[in-house]
């Protein structure tokens, strides 16, 4: 084999141990059924079957078509890259640390509504982690102050803008929209967890990194639903 070759092999056979791994096959488990199973509970994988399925294919005609002593294919240098950034992705995930840390705007249960929602304006967030006491207590979603304004114009009271951010979550429609990671957590866990959500109906909106995933810990960054453009990007689609 050329030297082209052998990285799309070493990088292809790397791949189909880690999915062996994932779903505990036997070695006469075929990649296609392995990739199957393994979509099933991992969505980093299913995001990347149907590329995997084409490499796939080009790995079999690398291998085993031959016309006069030669295979019928080789990679290009496209197919190389996308092979070698794939497994990458999969065995080496970037951690949502690296990707997500920053300064975290948070507010409290007794801030009022007028200064927190000039604060998201200021930086352009659209959720804020609710802390008392150095322990998150909720999330103060834009959703949810949209369905507060609502009310109030619907029942003519008008704005209060003194009214306070524990008022304001209580129009929040679901309390369980955000989990928590530590500094260990990488991309491939973020796909999960928004993928369980949304099969759940229960979209996740943010996941608040702390230096070891607990809510008595003060974030050290944060990975919200408008972020997937990044998390696409760390595993190259």
């Amino acid at each position: 084999m050329d030297r082209d070759t052998d990285r799309f092999i070493s990088a292809f056979n790397s791949i189909e141990q880690h999915l062996r791994q994932l779903v505990g096959a036997a070695e006469h488990r075929t990649f296609s059924d392995m990739l199957h199973e393994a979509g099933h509970g991992n969505a980093l994988v299913h995001r990347l079957s149907s590329d995997l399925r084409q490499l796939a294919e080009l790995r079999n005609f690398i291998v085993h078509r031959y016309r006069e002593h030669a295979p019928l294919a080789l990679p290009s240098e496209l197919s190389l890259q996308k092979i070698e950034r794939i497994r990458d992705a999969l065995l080496k995930p970037a951690t949502l640390h690296s990707l997500f840390h920053k300064v975290v705007y948070c507010c409290r249960p007794s801030d009022p509504i007028g200064a927190v929602a000039q604060t998201m304006h200021q930086h352009d967030v659209r959720q804020l982690p609710v802390y008392e006491e150095q322990t998150c207590v909720g999330l103060l979603t834009a959703q949810t102050l949209t369905r507060w304004l609502a009310a109030r114009l619907a029942t003519g009271v008008g704005l209060v803008e003194e009214e306070s951010v524990a008022n304001i979550l209580q129009y929040q429609s679901d309390p369980n929209q955000h989990e928590f990671a530590d500094h260990r957590a990488t991309v491939t866990d973020a796909f999960n967890r928004l993928e369980k959500h949304f099969h759940a109906g229960r979209p996740l909106r943010a996941i608040i990194l702390t230096p070891h995933g607990r809510p008595s810990e003060m974030p050290t960054g944060i990975v919200t639903a408008g972020n997937i453009a990044v998390l696409l990007k760390a595993v190259g689609l």
